[in-house]
C-alpha cells in the first residue's frame, strides 16, 4: 500500500501538504489478525483515511501521529515494519502446513516446514495449541515428537535475542525464555520417551 497524498492530485493542488501524518501500528504477535498485520506500517495523510480503529473486538492498533517534517524517517520506519509484518504471514502460512503435514503422517515435510517457520519466530501458545490438537500424530510418532521438541527447544532458547525483543529488560528476557522453555517440555512430556 502506498501513502496518501491528496495535495497531488489534480483536483486539490490548491491544498498544502498536512502538517501532521499518521501511521498504523499493529502488534507483530501470532494473536493478531492478519487484516491488522496488512495495514503495519502504513501512512496517512489524514486520520480519515486510515481504517477506523478498534478494527474488531480486542484489537490492539494504534495510529501514531508525527510531524510532517519526519515523513521520510517514517517511510523508511514503516517499509520494516510491513516487512517483519510479512515475514509473520509467511510464518504462519509455514506453521499450518506443517500442521497440516504431520496431521497426515508427513513427517519429513512437517519437519522442514516447522524449522523454516521457526527461523522467523516461534510462539508458545501455538506449540500447546500444536500438542493438544495433533495429539494423536505425535502419539503415532515419538521420534517425530522427540525431534519436534528439541526443534522448538533450540528456536526459543535464541528467541529473545531477537531485535523486536531487544527493548526487554535482561531479566524480563531470560524469565520469558526459562518459562517458554518449561512450557515446551512440559507439552511434549506426554509424547516423549526419555531415554534412561
Amino acid at each position: 500500500m502506498g501513502i496518501k497524498l491528496p495535495w497531488r492530485s489534480p483536483r486539490r493542488r490548491h491544498r498544502r501538504a498536512p502538517a501532521v501524518w499518521y501511521q498504523y501500528y499493529a502488534t507483530v504477535h501470532a494473536t493478531a489478525c492478519e487484516v491488522c498485520l496488512r495495514h503495519h506500517g502504513e501512512i496517512y495523510a489524514r486520520r480519515e483515511d486510515a481504517p477506523p480503529l478498534p478494527l474488531h473486538p480486542d484489537c490492539r492498533c494504534s495510529l501514531l501521529e508525527f510531524p510532517a517534517e519526519e515523513l521520510s524517517y517514517y517511510e523508511e520506519h514503516g517499509r520494516r515494519m510491513r516487512e517483519r509484518a510479512q515475514q509473520e504471514l509467511r510464518r504462519r502460512a509455514l506453521f499450518r502446513r506443517a500442521r497440516e503435514a504431520l496431521a497426515q503422517d508427513a513427517l519429513s515435510e512437517a519437519l522442514d516446514l516447522f524449522r523454516e517457520s521457526v527461523q522467523i519466530d516461534v510462539y508458545e501458545e501455538e506449540i500447546e495449541a500444536l500438542c493438544r490438537e495433533e495429539r494423536a500424530a505425535l502419539r503415532r510418532s515419538p521420534e517425530a515428537a522427540r525431534r519436534l521438541r528439541d526443534l522448538f527447544l533450540r528456536a526459543y532458547r535464541w528467541k529473545f535475542d531477537l531485535d523486536k525483543y531487544r527493548h526487554m529488560p535482561e531479566g524480563m528476557r531470560a524469565a520469558r525464555r526459562r518459562h517458554g522453555l518449561e512450557t515446551i517440555r512440559a507439552c511434549f512430556a506426554p509424547f516423549v520417551v526419555e531415554e534412561a
